[in-house]
């Protein structure tokens, strides 16, 4: 059986942590949905944030290599049901577990089995 792996976030100057994030989930996943935050999510973050298409632009070209994957724009943690509904496992950072654990209780009110978490620790880059 085939496992879907998703991973999200706004990816906002794609860097060591989310290289890390990504490539976890094509370790986990045979198939990867990647979630990228719409630009007025993402305006709602820390850091200003380059827009929805040069995101995704660089995802892919950093994603050149492969094609097992599908980017979709999402306006929140839970992503769009008809794709998460069909996810296995959910692959997250320390630093969003909560998030993943939000999603698994939202899936719980709805009857649907939780979905596995693959956590990928901290990566500190070369700029700290």
């Amino acid at each position: 059986m085939e496992m879907i792996a998703a991973v999200a976030g706004t990816f906002n100057i794609l860097h060591d942590g989310h290289k890390a994030l990504l490539d976890r989930a094509f370790e986990v996943g045979d198939r990867v949905m990647i979630g990228l935050t719409s630009d007025r999510m993402a305006s709602q973050g820390r850091n200003a944030s380059v827009s929805f298409d040069v995101r995704k632009k660089e995802l892919e070209q950093y994603l050149s290599s492969r094609d097992n994957y599908t980017i979709f724009e999402i306006d929140d943690i839970y992503g769009p049901k008809e794709i998460m509904d069909n996810v296995d496992i959910l692959v997250v950072s320390e630093e969003t577990l909560s998030n993943g654990e939000k999603v698994n209780e939202e899936r719980a009110s709805r009857g649907i089995k939780p979905l596995q978490m693959s956590v990928v620790p901290l990566v500190i880059s070369d700029d700290g």
